[in-house]
C-alpha cells in the first residue's frame, strides 16, 4: 500500500510540508529501508550533527501481513558515520500509513525540546521542554490508546552515541546510535496518533494465498517455532553448543556458565506472557509486568560477555538501559571492554552498579558512552574493542561463523547481525 505522500518538518523554522511521490517512484523503491535511504541520500552527504532522519514505513504493515510491520530509520550513524539503517516492529508502521503517509523527513533543529504529532488530519511541532528528562515509560504513559511513537529516553540528552529511539516503549530503533541525533535535533519523539486498521488488498485472491504459504513455512519451521514456545532466548543453548556465544569480551565462545541463562532455565518469576508485534503470528517476545524480558541479543552482550550469568542482574539491567534508551548491544559490548582492560570480574551486583553508574548524570565513567572504540583507544588498547566500523559486534562470535563474518566486513552498518 501505498500513500503516495511524504512529511517534511523542518524544526528550525517550524515549516511543515507534504510532497508527493509519484507511483513510478514508488515502486523502484518501494518502502522501509530502501525509500528511507534514497530519500536521505538526497540530501547528500552531510556530517550526523546536521543529517536528516528519515522515518519510511515497510509496505505491507497495513495488511496485516505476517512479520511484516516493520519500519525504517535512516541517517548517519553519530557511532559508525555511515549512512546507516534501523528498523523496529510494534505499531508505528501501520498507524503512519493509516494517517496517510509513506514516510517522514525531520530536518534542523529545535530551539527547545520538541516533539512531532501526526495525525491523518495533519501534523504539528509541540514545546516538550517539561518532557526531555522523561524515561521512556514515563513518556509512553501519557500518550492515548490510538498512538504510537518513536521516543529517546534521558540517555540521548546525556551524549551517549549509542543512544537508541524506543518504539512503543519496549521496541527498538536500537543500533547505530541514532537516538543521539534525536537529541542534537531537540527532539524528543515522533508521535503518530492513527487507527489500526487493516486494509484489504487489491488483488485479495493473491494476497491470500501468498500470506498462507508465508504461514505454512513458519509452521514448518523448526527455529520459529522455537522463537513462539521460547522467545529469542532459545538461541543461547545453540551458539553455546556451535561455539559462537561471546564469552567475556570475545575471548571465549563457549561456557558451562550459560546453562543458567538458557530458555528453559529462566526462572519462573521472570517468564512473563507472550507478545509480539502488530499482526505478526511469532510472538517472539515476552513482558513481566511493564518490562520487556531480555532478547538474545542484550543476554548475549550484557551477560555472557561481561562474564556475568545472573539472569535477574541481566534483567534489571535491560529494563534501566530501555527506560533510559540505550543499544543494549553495545552497551554491553561497552562495558564488557572496560571490565576486561580494568581487570574485572563483575558478578550481578557489580554489572547494575556500573549501569547506574554509567546513566548518572555526574557519571565518572563518562568515556564509556561514546562506545568500546573510542573509549578503548583512550585506554591505548584498541584491540579490546569488539567492533567493525565502531559498531559493537552482536551475539555471535566471528571465529565460527563464516557466513556472519562477510556480513559484519562489508555492511555499511558495521558489525551487526
Amino acid at each position: 500500500m501505498w500513500c503516495n505522500r511524504v512529511l517534511e518538518v523542518d524544526l528550525t523554522s517550524g515549516r511543515i510540508e507534504f510532497h508527493t511521490l509519484k507511483e513510478e517512484f514508488l515502486r523502484r523503491y518501494v518502502g522501509g529501508r530502501s525509500l528511507g535511504v534514497k530519500l536521505f541520500a538526497d540530501f547528500g552527504i552531510v556530517e550526523p550533527e546536521e543529517a536528516p532522519l528519515v522515518l519510511a514505513a515497510g509496505p505491507l504493515a497495513p495488511y496485516a501481513a505476517p512479520a511484516a510491520s516493520r519500519i525504517s530509520l535512516v541517517s548517519r550513524s553519530p557511532l559508525t558515520r555511515t549512512i546507516f539503517d534501523s528498523n523496529a516492529g510494534g505499531s508505528l508502521s501501520i498507524r503512519l500509513k493509516n494517517s496517510g503517509l509513506d514516510a517522514v523527513i525531520i530536518r534542523g533543529k529545535a530551539r527547545k525540546p520538541a516533539v512531532i504529532k501526526i495525525s491523518p488530519s495533519g501534523a504539528f511541532v509541540e514545546n516538550a521542554s517539561d518532557l526531555c528528562n522523561a524515561t521512556v515509560g514515563e513518556f509512553t504513559a501519557k500518550l492515548p490508546r490510538n498512538a504510537s511513537s518513536a521516543v529517546v529516553g534521558p540517555a540521548a540528552f546525556l551524549g551517549f552515541r549509542y543512544a537508541s529511539v524506543m518504539v512503543d516503549r519496549h521496541n527498538a530503533f536500537g543500533r547505530g546510535g541514532l537516538g543521539r541525533l534525536f537529541a542534537l535535533k531537540n527532539l524528543k519523539a515522533v508521535v503518530v496518533e492513527a487507527p489500526l486498521k487493516v486494509r484489504k488488498p487489491v488483488q485479495k485472491k493473491r494476497y491470500e494465498e501468498s500470506a498462507k504459504a508465508i504461514l505454512r513455512l513458519f509452521t514448518a519451521s523448526p527455529a520459529v517455532k522455537a522463537l513462539s514456545l521460547m522467545g529469542t532466548p532459545f538461541l543461547v543453548r545453540i551458539t553455546n553448543w556451535l561455539s559462537i556465544l561471546p564469552i567475556e569480551n570475545f575471548r571465549k565462545s563457549a561456557s558451562s556458565d550459560v546453562e543458567r541463562l538458557c530458555a528453559e532455565n529462566i526462572p519462573a518469576e521472570f517468564s512473563g506472557r507472550k507478545a509480539g508485534c502488530f499482526a505478526c503470528p511469532i510472538r517472539c517476545k515476552r513482558r513481566k509486568g511493564e518490562s520487556a524480558a531480555p532478547e538474545f541479543e542484550t543476554i548475549a552482550l550484557l551477560g555472557a560477555s561481561c562474564g556475568v550469568f545472573d539472569y535477574a542482574a541481566i534483567f534489571e539491567a535491560n529494563r534501566l538501559a530501555n527506560e533510559m534508551g540505550v543499544d543494549t548491544i553495545s552497551l554491553g559490548g561497552t562495558l564488557a571492554a572496560f571490565f576486561e582492560l580494568h581487570g574485572l570480574r563483575p558478578n550481578g551486583k557489580a554489572l547494575i552498579e556500573t549501569v547506574r553508574k554509567l546513566f548518572s548524570i555526574s557519571s565518572e565513567l563518562e568515556t564509556l558512552k561514546e562506545g568500546a572504540y573510542a573509549f578503548c583507544e583512550k585506554e591505548g588498547n584498541v584491540g579490546a574493542a569488539m567492533c567493525v566500523k565502531r559498531l559493537e559486534l552482536p551475539g555471535y562470535a566471528p571465529r565460527g561463523t563464516t557466513g556472519m563474518v562477510l556480513a559484519y566486513a562489508t555492511s555499511n552498518r558495521g558489525g551487526c547481525h
